[in-house]
């Protein structure tokens, strides 16, 4: 379950004194310092104003609004640098919904990223609670997953939650109310791999969430439009690439642009220190 921080309510601060708090006071890649910081999210919980003000001044360019969100529509991002960013989640209700994966609802999945969350506006969303170890899964479709149940809990107004990282898996359901969930997310290495959903009934993986997915969507493009350019950049890709379900498609791309140099391809990626790279080649290759 999400490690729970326990606060008390304080002085409301603006959101420029939360960032420059974060600035000054916060090490984006020190856990307990992050954890440390929650008093001050919560003070930022505290103002009932900042986030109005922030929308009306995004709205006013409204051609450039939100225009480098990366994330769904129900996020938005108020701050971004190279290591954190903060953003808004926005939680709506059941009877107003018009397609519920919009909002991930009833989808048991992880995240690549650590992040802290306060409830900031409604009765705050629902969630139902697994851990498991993100070390020990290569991530293939329908892999065994030990979970371990961690109860129901939500997000009030002025709670915080930390979840971290390939070890949470949450279960969202709407709240009765519309909700608004302000978050502190981390940039870490984790971000180049994939988050999971999972089949929590049956204690597997179920797919990968492909967020940072454009590598991997212009490697399948070319498949079909590489030159001979392409070939030794794919190739570098398929050995020196840190995620490995990259390294997997790009073996899959030199599958398709050399032909000839197959069985060669099949000893690197059967040498790969990723199981998931070795057991995709295993299949691909098998022939």
């Amino acid at each position: 379950m999400p490690l729970e921080l326990a606060t008390t309510p304080g002085a409301p601060v603006e959101f420029s004194d939360y960032i420059a708090h974060v600035r000054g006071e916060v090490d984006p890649l020190d856990t307990d310092s992050v954890l440390a910081s929650a008093p001050m999210l919560r003070r930022l919980a505290e103002n009932r104003d900042f986030l109005a003000q922030i929308m009306n001044e995004e709205l006013k360019n409204a051609s450039r609004f939100q225009a480098e969100n990366g994330y769904s529509a129900q996020s938005l991002v108020l701050h971004k640098s190279e290591t954190w960013a903060v953003r808004v989640n926005l939680w709506e209700t059941a009877d107003r919904l018009k397609d519920p994966r919009a909002f991930s609802y009833g989808l048991p999945h992880d995240h690549n990223f650590d992040f802290l969350t306060v409830g900031y506006w409604g009765d705050g969303y629902v969630s139902e609670n697994w851990e498991y170890d993100g070390a020990h899964i290569d991530g293939l479709p329908d892999e065994k997953v030990a979970l371990s149940y961690a109860g129901r809990r939500t997000l009030a107004p002025g709670d915080i939650l930390f979840y971290r990282k390939a070890c949470d898996i949450h279960t969202v359901y709407p709240p009765s109310r519309f909700s608004v969930s302000v978050n502190m997310t981390l940039r870490g290495s984790g971000y180049l791999q994939p988050q999971y959903i999972f089949d929590t009934d049956h204690q597997r993986v179920q797919a990968p969430i492909y967020l940072q997915g454009s590598a991997r969507m212009v490697l399948e493009a070319i498949r079909s439009l590489g030159n001979e350019d392409s070939k030794d950049i794919v190739d570098w890709i398929s050995t020196g690439h840190p995620c490995r379900h990259t390294r997997a498609a790009a073996y899959a791309t030199l599958y398709e642009l050399e032909p000839d140099d197959r069985a060669a391809q099949g000893r690197r990626a059967g040498a790969d220190g990723s199981g998931y790279v070795r057991a995709m080649a295993k299949r691909m290759y098998a022939g």
